[in-house]
């Protein structure tokens, strides 16, 4: 997280208010599209069944298209 350039609470205020969350087709794991600081995000997460909790994969920042 901090290369690039957020942290465990940035996480959460992007999991607050997320614009998208949909299922990663063919995939057990969960898109969520968020902002943060006026920058879009996508964050993959995937559910643990054993701790009951779902688990932050990767985030990254999402670029305009040209």
């Amino acid at each position: 997280m901090k290369e690039r350039g957020f942290n465990a609470l940035d996480v959460r205020m992007m999991m607050h208010k997320p614009d998208r969350i949909y299922a990663s087709p063919g995939t057990d794991r969960w898109i969520v599209d968020a902002r943060l600081r006026g920058k879009r995000w996508r964050d993959i997460l995937e559910p643990d069944p054993v701790q009951r909790e779902m688990v932050i994969i990767t985030a990254y920042p999402l670029r305009r298209r040209s």
